[in-house]
C-alpha cells in the first residue's frame, strides 16, 4: 500500500512538473553593440532567445524577434537593424522565452546593457590563394635581393 502511495504521489510530481511553464536563464558571454547591428553568444536554457534594440532617443525599438535557441542550449546571433548614427546610446535585451512570441517572458535573469553602439565598418582584405601567394612571395624574395645588392654595391667603393 505505502509502495502504491508512493509511486501515485511520484506520477503526480512528473505530470505537475510537466504542465509548469519552461522557465530558463540567459547568459551572454560575449557581445558587440554596432550602430547597424548586435551579435551576441551565450547560453539559454529557454527555447528562444528573444533580442531587442531598443532607441531611447527616438522611444521605439530598432530590433525585436525571438530565435531559436540551439538545442544544446546555446545562441550564436547576429541582427541587423537601422543603422544610428555612431556613438549613439542604445539598450540591448536579451532574454528567454518559451514560445516564438517575443512579448512572451518566461520570467527569469535576463542581458541588459545601455551603452553607446560602436559604428563598425567592414573592410574585405584581398587575400591571394594557393599558387598566387607563392609566387607572389617568390616575387617580393626576389625584389628584396636586387634592393639589398643594389644598396650594398652603392656604399662599397671597390665593387662593381
Amino acid at each position: 500500500m505505502k509502495r502504491n502511495f508512493k509511486i501515485a504521489l511520484g506520477v503526480l510530481v512528473l505530470v505537475l512538473a510537466g504542465a509548469l511553464p519552461v522557465r530558463g536563464i540567459v547568459v551572454v558571454t560575449e557581445y558587440v553593440p554596432g550602430c547597424g547591428s548586435f551579435s551576441a553568444s551565450g547560453t539559454n536554457s529557454s527555447p528562444y532567445t528573444v533580442v531587442e534594440i531598443y532607441d531611447p532617443n527616438i522611444g521605439a525599438d530598432l530590433y525585436f524577434a525571438a530565435l531559436p535557441t540551439n538545442s544544446d542550449g546555446t545562441f550564436d546571433l547576429q541582427v541587423n537593424f537601422t543603422l544610428a548614427a555612431g556613438g549613439t546610446t542604445l539598450e540591448m535585451w536579451v532574454w528567454g522565452s518559451p514560445t516564438s512570441d517575443p512579448e512572451d517572458w518566461d520570467g527569469e535573469e535576463y542581458f541588459f546593457t545601455e551603452e553607446p553602439c560602436i559604428a563598425q565598418s567592414i573592410v574585405e582584405i584581398p587575400t591571394l590563394q594557393g599558387g598566387g601567394a607563392i609566387l607572389f612571395g617568390l616575387l617580393l624574395a626576389t625584389a628584396a635581393v636586387f634592393w639589398m645588392r643594389r644598396r650594398t654595391a652603392a656604399r662599397d667603393p671597390f665593387a662593381r
